[in-house]
């Protein structure tokens, strides 16, 4: 994927969350954000566990789904060596 593609897909994913989770969206914004392997990952620190862990379940995996659809890309939860990859199709 090209770099401008996923520029635009992580502003889908965040304007998304936004409007739609901004409880979600504000976790999202603390925690690291790239672009790695055709997927936005966000990275967790481990003092940031707690962001994981809330991020990982639900109902805000399936707010991350949806975003992640409007976006077209998918998206991991990184942190430490745990990993939860959340596809879009």
């Amino acid at each position: 994927m090209d770099p401008i593609r996923y520029e635009k897909a992580g502003g889908v994913f965040k304007a998304y969350l936004e409007l739609l989770h901004p409880e979600i969206f504000k976790m999202v914004e603390a925690v690291g954000f790239a672009y790695i392997d055709e997927a936005i990952v966000l990275g967790c620190l481990r003092q940031q566990r707690d962001i994981f862990e809330a991020l990982s379940k639900q109902p805000n995996i399936e707010a991350l789904r949806e975003a992640a659809r409007e976006a077209k890309i998918n998206v991991k939860l990184k942190s430490g060596t745990e990993e939860v990859l959340i596809t879009f199709e």
